[in-house]
Order: structure tokens, then sequence, then C-alpha cells
């Protein structure tokens, strides 16, 4: 009771572990219960991916296509998902939300697609948070 102490939910890490799409919302789901839920970090993962690989943690971008350049269409991040699982907590009780996504390949460098995937990351979130 000395130390405010949180748990953050990393959406790829969770899918990874159970290989589906639901375990993130029953880990956000288990760690509500205690009232310990203090982030979300959205990486993506993919079933199979030729780049990303098999339900590896390779922090894939989201798969939205809409008016996004930089979508990965293999990606689990997709719109469903992504509203399902800021459907069932209150982003303004957490401390942060955040992205956690890689370019790939590694070894060919793109400085624009690197900080696209960002912002239209970032900018899905807040389409889906305003909706």
């Amino acid at each position: 009771s000395s130390y405010n102490v949180g748990i953050t939910i990393n959406w790829a890490r969770s899918a990874i572990e159970e290989r589906n799409t639901i375990a993130p919302i029953n880990h956000l789901k288990l760690v509500n219960k205690s009232n310990l839920l203090s982030g979300l970090i959205f990486s993506g993962t993919s079933k199979n991916d030729p780049l990303y690989g098999k339900w590896k943690d390779n922090h894939m971008p989201f798969s939205f296509s809409d008016s996004f350049d930089n979508h990965e269409i293999n990606s689990l991040l997709n719109f469903k998902n992504v509203s399902q699982t800021l459907s069932c907590i209150d982003v303004n009780r957490i401390d942060y939300l955040g992205v956690k996504l890689l370019s790939m390949p590694i070894d060919n460098f793109d400085l624009d697609k690197r900080v696209g995937i960002n912002f239209e990351a970032i900018s899905a979130l807040d389409k889906i948070l305003t909706m």
C-alpha cells in the first residue's frame, strides 16, 4: 500500500501467449478486477506473415488500410480488434496508452516509413477513441 504499482498490458504479448486476439481483452479484464491497470501498449503480431513471422513479437504495425500508407495487411491489429480492446477499459483511468511498432525489414532503414507507421497508429487510436 506504500507504492503506486500498476500493470501494463502489451496487446501482442497477450495475443501471442494464447495465440488469439481475445487474450488481450481477457488479460485487461483480469487486471481491471484488481484495479491495477496502469497502461496499454498496442504492438502487433500475425498468424503468419513473410516479414513479421508467425505469432512473433516483432512489433507489427496496424493493418488499417483506409487512408494509411504504412499498414501491414496480415497484422491482427485491425480496426475490429483494437476497437474491442479499447471498449473494455476506461482510457481515462490509465496512466498511458502507447504503441510499440517496427518497420520491417530491419536492414532497409526508411525514416519516412518509420515515422509514418507511428503517426498512422496514433491517428488510428485517436479516431477510435473519438467515435
